[in-house]
Order: structure tokens, then sequence, then C-alpha cells
């Protein structure tokens, strides 16, 4: 885990009611066992929101793809949240959040400068984000992401997610395919 930082600052990102600008759909917190499903550089994060809680039931999954440089999901839950090296900063349950002047990135940026050619890491391309469900928590170091909305199960997200994941191997795949019916 990175060391806290007192300069880090919490930007949430998901409001209730939801705002216009909101860039994530907020989760439900009635049913927060979000999935993911991860293929390097890509991570597949699919959780329910709280639309339905809203009235809103057309589109009541979120399946977020970051381009990831690092991520962690799990610890802490709720009932340990205070650990969090940011919860001094305002880091809350229930929340998605942006880190700016982030402590994982300067401890990935310091670690990165052994190598021969490394340049220090550039802030505006990279991106701490944390989603602090209810049981756990993912965070990400990501330089984009993209949000796409579904309805539906949770666990029908995993093939959507894989083939997000393996964009190549579903080509590939009809490749073989096409060649193993001559």
């Amino acid at each position: 885990m990175y060391p806290p930082n007192p300069n880090s600052k919490i930007i949430e990102l998901s409001h209730i009611p939801p705002e216009p600008n909101d860039p994530f759909p907020l989760f439900n917190p009635i049913n927060m066992d979000p999935i993911i499903f991860n293929y390097c550089p890509k991570v597949c994060l699919a959780y329910y929101t709280n639309r339905r809680i809203l009235g809103d039931s057309t589109k009541d999954i979120a399946l977020i793809t970051f381009n990831a440089f690092n991520y962690r999901f799990g610890w802490p839950n709720e009932e340990i949240l205070s650990a969090h090296p940011l919860h001094p900063n305002g880091l809350r349950i229930l929340s998605i959040v942006e880190v700016k002047d982030s402590p994982w990135i300067q401890q990935l940026d310091q670690l990165n400068s052994s190598h021969s050619q490394h340049t220090p890491a550039d802030p505006d391309r990279f991106h701490h984000y944390i989603f602090a469900f209810h049981d756990c928590m993912f965070e990400c170091i990501s330089r984009g992401y993209s949000v796409k909305m579904y309805n539906g199960r949770l666990e029908d997200m995993v093939p959507i997610m894989r083939r997000i994941a393996f964009p190549r191997e579903n080509k590939l795949s009809r490749f073989f395919h096409f060649f193993n019916r001559i």
C-alpha cells in the first residue's frame, strides 16, 4: 500500500441524485457485488447502478473498461476503511472518487525511476480512481476509460468483458473457425 499524502485531494465523481457531468454512475447500495475481468492493460469493472432505485431500470449495469497501468481489488471494506491511507483526506464508503496528487502514482513513478530510460510521470497522463463499495474497494491507475450501460444480470457481463479484454482472440477465433470448416 502506498503511504499517506496530506496533499492528496479527493474529488467526488458520482452524486445522489446524479449530476449531468458525473462520469460514472453510482452503484446500487443494496446490491454491491462488483466483478472485474483483467487482461493487461484492460481492466473491466461491472456493477449494478442505483438507477433501478431511482426508478430507471432500463440500463442498470455499468461496465467500465479502464486502460489500466495498475489496479487493486479487495481490501479494505466498510468496517476498516479508516485504515486506508486516503481516509484522512476524505475517502468515504459508497463513493466513486478521483485522487489528485495521488501517493500511489508518486510511488509507482519512484519505483519506475530505476529504469535507465525513465522520465517522470506526467500528472495529467495517469488518473487514480477509487470505487469504495460496501464489502470491497476497486482502485485503478488508468490512462483512460469508457463507460457502457447494460440491462440484465451481472453474471451476463462476463462474456462481454471477455470480448473487450481479448479483442484479438475474437478475430483469431473467427479466422480459425473458418479454416476448420474447410
